[in-house]
């Protein structure tokens, strides 16, 4: 059986939200965008997106944070890039699969050429999320360090390096079936793992009306 975690856009009401906006440095308000069609295929390009769009149609390019969801394990910050039409609406262009995403504009935010991190946070203090989420950052920092930053597609790693990368990967398949795991079967008395920081037999056993184990 293979276990995959699931981003979804997050809602504007999660209640991990406003913590996530705290690490950000930001006090402004995320607001749900539309996707709108231009027949661009690359759903890892915002950036390249928006500006053929904005070549073609006008507007101007923004940038900020597209927030996501993985149900009941973490919410995310991912830089992303998104279209102001002449008409000052705000659409989202790269094609995710979703009508639309929860984004907050980032004013201080630029693209300088390499990429940026997600900002992540646990909706509960599991030790395998947080386990998980400390795998993933150090992922990111060894297929981004020094001159790699700049690089996208194939890179170049030290033996060491490979070694560590496949440690981390083969981690992670075992924090995502565990995490996966006690999502399926929840312990009443536990903190719901949707991030209310309720009991889940107060929460989210309510309301699928499930009785599961104390």
């Amino acid at each position: 059986m293979e276990y995959k975690l699931n981003p979804i856009p997050a809602d504007i009401d999660n209640p991990k939200l406003n913590q996530l906006l705290s690490k950000l440095n930001l006090t402004n308000t995320p607001q749900k965008i539309q996707y709108k069609e231009f027949g661009l295929q690359d759903k890892t390009e915002c950036i390249k997106n928006v500006e053929k769009v904005v070549e073609i149609n006008g507007g101007y390019q923004l940038f900020g944070w597209a927030i996501w969801l993985t149900p009941n394990v973490l919410i995310e910050a991912e830089f992303h890039s998104a279209w102001m039409a002449p008409e000052s609406i705000i659409y989202d262009v790269t094609p995710r699969g979703f009508r639309e995403i929860l984004f907050i504009i980032d004013r201080n935010l630029k693209f300088n050429g390499y990429q940026i991190d997600n900002i992540r946070i646990p909706l509960t203090p599991f030790k395998q999320i947080e386990e998980l989420i400390s795998n993933s950052e150090e992922y990111f920092q060894i297929l981004n360090k020094g001159n790699r930053k700049f690089e996208f597609g194939k890179i170049r790693l030290e033996l060491s390096e490979i070694e560590r990368v496949k440690s981390l990967q083969a981690h992670n398949t075992k924090l995502v079936k565990e995490i996966c795991e006690r999502n399926n079967n929840p312990k009443r008395n536990s903190i719901c793992f949707c991030g209310s920081e309720k009991k889940y037999k107060h929460c989210c056993e309510r309301k699928t009306g499930e009785h599961q184990n104390e």
